[in-house]
């Protein structure tokens, strides 16, 4: 009996210890995780040096080229802040779209975005080779359909009328007309301790004058977890082999209406993959 009541206290010793043990992993881990979140949010605290025009001018972008579309990646590289109070809801952002093959390299688009009373505001997609401007206006930041004037170098090129969550550019010649879908969806991502941990990626497909010449991404990636080993997805898929000149202008005028809509999901979390 005396044996028994000793293997007893001696497993019941045993599994408090083993309690107490991973009480301890679980806390220390708890606290790593929110010193590397606390780290990466001292990043976004700050304005950068450099914004807008200026950071345009300061960024040193791929030689474009027609492989570069089917090379974009999903992941940009740079700043957001989100700021709302009594009355106001404004937004910042400006990064670079990285490169699939060469994600530490220069990256194919450089763009900045401003918005003010939440969707108002205007987005500028800057490549090696051109510039795309889409000023953006809302009746209010409750209103979820807005109204786009796209300006390509210069030079005003059409129009985009939205109609949550679809799309419609019309040139402004009249020659072109697209079609697409682009929103902020929500309700498909999971996240713990400050960080994703995963999110159903969906992609849009986008048609000019009746021919379908890509795919865009719904999720762009602000963040990654600086140990996360998972690929970045596409920015486009199933783009065309041949795009036309007008087709072009038309994909980046998509993908720079995804980051204005990526810009819209005030994560409370840091980071994003």
């Amino acid at each position: 009996m005396e044996n028994n009541w000793g293997v007893m206290l001696l497993a019941l010793g045993l599994a408090g210890l083993v309690c107490i043990f991973v009480a301890v992993m679980a806390i220390g881990m708890v606290i790593f995780f929110v010193r590397q979140a606390r780290s990466a949010s001292q990043r976004f605290r700050y304005r950068p040096a450099l914004m807008g025009e200026e950071y345009l001018a300061s960024t040193s972008l791929s030689p474009w080229c027609s492989t570069a579309w089917t090379d974009l990646s999903s992941r940009w590289e740079g700043w957001w802040l989100n700021t709302t109070s009594i009355g106001s809801s404004d937004g910042h952002a400006q990064g670079i779209v990285a490169s699939l093959k060469d994600p530490a390299g220069p990256g194919w688009i450089a763009f900045t975005i401003e918005r003010y009373q939440a969707r108002s505001g205007t987005v500028v997609l800057k490549t090696s080779q051109q510039r795309i401007e889409l000023k953006i206006t809302s009746k209010s930041h409750l209103d979820r359909n807005i109204q786009v004037v796209t300006i390509i170098d210069g030079v005003e090129d059409g129009a985009i009328a939205v109609t949550a969550p679809s799309c419609i550019y019309h040139s402004k010649d009249g020659a072109a007309e697209a079609h697409w879908i682009s929103e902020v969806r929500r309700g498909n991502e999971r996240f713990a301790l400050n960080r994703l941990t995963s999110r159903d990626v969906k992609y849009d497909t986008l048609t000019v004058n009746e021919r379908d010449i890509a795919a865009i991404t719904d999720t762009w990636i602000r963040y990654p977890h600086p140990e996360s080993v998972k690929p970045f997805h596409r920015a486009l898929q199933s783009v065309v082999e041949d795009p036309t000149p007008i087709e072009q202008n038309v994909l980046l005028i998509a993908l720079g209406l995804g980051l204005y809509y990526d810009s819209l999901r005030n994560r409370s979390y840091i980071y994003d993959w």
